[in-house]
């Protein structure tokens, strides 16, 4: 339900700290097992029981294809065969790990660490690529139902939908039951002409009522918004594009509301891409909001990153008393 608060402390950081997170514990697994490699080669560490040493090993191997599965790690959009090879060639280090820890002669311990290597990154490439990628346009409120006239129903409809995220089977539908009605509608006491401004009507209403892509599909946009009602509030969901010129590392952003909420909303920002930013909310009031959006990468060249955000109002319990 929108408003609730999170549960897990990991669902609270931004993409850019996970991956920031998951860079880092890979960075300690090779640390690690080139510093565990480098002494046995040297002399200067002596091997360790067979069971500790696939403990060790499987443990890093573990974390390497864990870390690998994070989203921006890894592009999600490699393909099977790809995803294997980058998977495997993370879990490595912690497989090096195991194999320096293991006494002179350890077949068995070696098998082992061997096929706990192959499971994990089976597993950890076929697990991070069915994971499904988080949209905000799942948060979109449903439309309410409003009261129109007969004639205006379907017209109306199809500009609802059209403004949230919807097939365009559910408007060819409506139009089709649209036109099915025009010729009943028709006059019983028409001339012949009847017939082609019947014909007319139906080509006009279905070239009116074809379905409107999303603003957020067109790369033209800067900025859209939409605001729904539900029985616990009122959500406002949009996107907007932040511009940096060569050299800029800070813009600021604000995000009107027009009207003002009810309450003070919960508000939720994220890139829609795999930008390198941080994003602070610096303001937040009921009439609006202001987030400061930071370049982590180069800032030598001008880019252009789209933002999603959501906010939640809860009804004002008392204004409603008052008013009723």
């Amino acid at each position: 339900m929108p408003g609730t608060p999170r549960d897990a402390a990991l669902e609270d950081l931004s993409k850019t700290q996970r991956r920031s997170i998951a860079c880092g514990l890979l960075t300690g697994v090779v640390f690690v097992s080139a510093v565990v490699l480098a002494r046995r080669v040297s002399g200067d560490a002596s091997p360790i029981a067979a069971w500790a040493a696939c403990l060790a090993g499987s443990l890093a191997v573990g974390i390497a294809v864990l870390c690998a599965t994070i989203p921006g790690v890894l592009r999600e959009k490699l393909e099977v065969a790809d995803r294997l090879l980058a998977t495997g060639l993370a879990a490595i280090p912690g497989l090096l790990l195991g194999l320096s820890l293991l006494p002179p002669g350890s077949v068995p311990g070696v098998s082992s660490l061997l096929g706990i290597y192959m499971i994990a990154v089976v597993a950890g490439t076929l697990g991070g690529d069915v994971v499904p990628k988080r949209v905000l346009s799942a948060k979109l409120p449903q439309p309410q139902p409003q009261t129109t006239s007969p004639q205006t129903t379907s017209l109306a409809s199809c500009s609802q939908y059209s403004e949230s995220v919807v097939s365009p089977d559910s408007c060819r539908s409506v139009t089709k039951d649209r036109e099915s009605k025009i010729p009943t509608e028709a006059q019983p006491d028409a001339g012949p002409s009847t017939g082609q401004e019947a014909t007319t009507a139906q080509l006009e209403l279905s070239l009116s009522s074809e379905a409107v892509a999303h603003p957020s599909e067109n790369p033209q946009t800067t900025q859209w918004m939409s605001r729904g009602q539900t029985a616990d509030g009122e959500t406002v969901e949009g996107g907007c594009q932040v511009r940096f010129e060569s050299g800029q590392k800070l813009a600021a952003v604000h995000i009107p509301f027009v009207p003002a909420l009810d309450s003070l909303p919960e508000f939720e920002c994220e890139p829609l891409d795999e930008a390198d930013v941080k994003i602070k909310i610096s303001t937040r009031h009921r009439y609006g909001v202001r987030i400061e959006v930071t370049r982590l990468g180069d800032l030598a060249v001008a880019e252009s990153i789209s933002l999603g955000w959501f906010a939640f109002a809860a009804a004002d319990l008392a204004a409603e008393q008052i008013a009723a």
